[in-house]
Parts: structure tokens; sequence; C-alpha cells
């Protein structure tokens, strides 16, 4: 058996696991589609393994988006640990259905689901991380074996299913029995020990969260530079002035520009929810700046990397703070929002 070069601490207890991520290194150059969709796989399995051993209600027929979204997942997970899954699950997704992938991308995502595989190594196995091999990609001359990965893949997706059937029944009758008090105290337990082992591991969500912005941006065909690097559509850390600081200086983390390169949309990027209203009111400094500088005035997006909302507050035609996404119509640049 081919042994992973990020992932074999998760062999003993979690093969399929190890299997699937083996695979995706596998692909990683070769097939860049493929790894994503075998990273996708990989974190749908972990998921569903955590309903499994934290007793989580689910639906019998819930998708990984309802269950990485349910409150009751939501409640007792680490904000870093619920995004690096997002970004797998999306850019699996994408992969999937035949969606704009970059080489680069299943690159820093491979490394997403390596420090989800340590958390979960040692949060569950009570594994320690020195034991947990340093990051590498794989060597450009590794060859695939895409029979014989289908036959084991479609081996373990059998089982799963199997195996999910069965304890979605037990877990409903489980779950008659123990009421709601009970339930909210074990998954604020659950909480508090998930989040000490992504603290004691520095486990942070800023460098996934300005690549799930990054790629947003790119699936929607916008030009976004790499490491922070400007282009005609898309500037970063964009200078301003005339704000509330000490040097009266601000950087909005990106701002969109059209075909005039008039600033169309400013876009800030905060930690959490809570954060996310103050980038609100933060993007909307630096739109007061950019419309006084440019004449024409952007519209505010702001976000925490998954969580999206739009606000243009515009004075005659505008609408108040709305969910969103980002895309492109006829080849210039439009967007698209519904109220939340």
């Amino acid at each position: 058996m081919e042994q992973s070069l990020n992932f074999e601490m998760l062999r003993s207890q979690w093969p399929e696991l190890a299997e699937l991520a083996c695979m995706a290194e596998r692909y990683v150059h070769t097939d860049p589609e493929s790894s994503l969709v075998k990273l996708r796989n990989y974190t749908e399995l972990m998921v569903r393994w955590l309903y499994r051993q934290e007793r989580l209600p689910e639906g019998i027929k819930a998708n990984l988006y309802d269950l990485m979204n349910a409150d009751v997942f939501t409640s007792m997970m680490p904000e870093a640990i619920i995004m690096k899954m997002d970004a797998l699950r999306i850019h699996g997704n994408r992969a999937a259905h035949g969606g704009r992938i970059k080489a680069k991308d299943t690159y820093w995502l491979l490394k997403e689901a390596y420090l989800l595989g340590i958390w979960l190594y040692v949060r569950y196995a009570h594994g320690n991380v020195d034991d947990c091999p340093k990051f590498s990609l794989p060597p450009l001359t590794q060859s695939s074996g895409r029979a014989d990965d289908k036959r084991l893949e479609d081996a373990i997706r059998a089982q799963d299913e199997s195996r999910e059937r069965e304890l979605a029944l037990q877990r409903a009758l489980q779950q008659e029995q123990e009421k709601a008090e009970h339930l909210t105290q074990r998954l604020n337990e659950a909480r508090a020990r998930n989040q000490h082992v992504a603290d004691i591991l520095s486990i942070d969500e800023a460098e996934t969260r300005r690549r799930l912005i990054d790629s947003r941006l790119l699936a929607a065909d916008w030009n976004v530079g790499e490491e922070l690097n400007n282009t005609d559509q898309v500037t970063q850390e964009h200078p301003v002035k005339e704000q509330p600081t000490a040097t009266g200086d601000g950087y909005a983390d990106y701002v969109l520009w059209d075909e005039a390169h008039k600033p169309l949309a400013v876009v800030e990027a905060k930690k959490t929810s809570f954060n996310a209203e103050q980038g609100r009111i933060q993007a909307r400094l630096y739109a007061d700046w950019l419309e006084k500088e440019y004449g024409q005035r952007p519209v505010i997006f702001y976000t925490n990397g998954y969580d999206i909302w739009l606000w243009d507050d515009h004075k005659t035609h505008g609408y108040p703070p709305a969910s969103s996404i980002w895309f492109l119509q006829q080849g210039k640049p439009a967007i698209s929002y519904s109220t939340a």
C-alpha cells in the first residue's frame, strides 16, 4: 500500500481519510481537478465522522453543506476549522462541475486538508503533534493509479453510506431521549476542547479567508493578482486617505474597478460575523474617500470569507445590507444579490 507524505498519522484510526488524502496527493500536479474532488470527499468523510463521534442530529439525506452549516455543528467547531472545511468543499464542488481551477489552488488546499488532519489527530486520537510530518508537496514525477483509486473510492463510499444509514437511525432514537439542555451543555464542552486544540496548533483562518475571497473573485472572472499583487481590475491593500487613524491613512482590503477605472466596489474582510459588521462601517469610510477621489461611489462588500454581505448605500437608489455573490455579466462587472 502506498504511503501518504502528509497524512499517515491518520491511517491507524481513519484509514479511509488517509487513502483519500493519498489519492489527492497523487493527482496534485497531473490532475488538479481530481485532486480537489478527493479533498472534498475527504472533508465530507471527516465531517460525517465528527457527527457520529459527537452524536449530533442530522437528516438522513443531509448533504455536506447542510451538515457543515447546521447549528449543532457550528456551535461546537472552531471558526478556523469550519473555514478550512468550507474552502475544501467549495473548490471540490467547483472542480467536480467543471469550474475554473488554478493549479496553485490545489497546493494550498492540500495543506488545508493536512492542517485539518493534524487537528483531528491531536484532538480525537490524542496524538502528539511532534509525530506528524512537516507538510511537503509530492514530487512532480509522482504517477497516478486512476483505476485502482476509483475502485477504492467506490468501496469507501459504499461502506460509508451503509454505515450512515444505520447510524442515522440510531442517533434519531438516541436524540429523542436526550434533553435539549443536556445537548447544549455537551456541545459547549466539545466546542471548548475543539478550540483548545486549534489554539495549541496555532490554526488560524486569516490566510484561508484571503484565499477564499481571491478564489470567489476569480470564479467570477475578476483578474486577481497573486500574493497581494494588483491588476487593472482588482487592487489589494489599496491606500485610502481621511481615515479615523492617527495618520489619517487606511488600506482597503480589495477595490474592484470598472472599465473606466472607476471604483465599482470595495471589499473589507473581517474575522467573524460580529467583526464583519465592523467591516461594514470601516468599508463605508473607504467608500466615502473613493467617491470623493474618483467621482463614483462604490458599493460595499464585507465578508468573513464564506459569508458575504453587500451594501449599496447610494442615497437615491441604494439598498440595505444583503447576502450576495459576485459574478460577471456579458463581460462587464456586475453584481447580484438577494436580501438575507
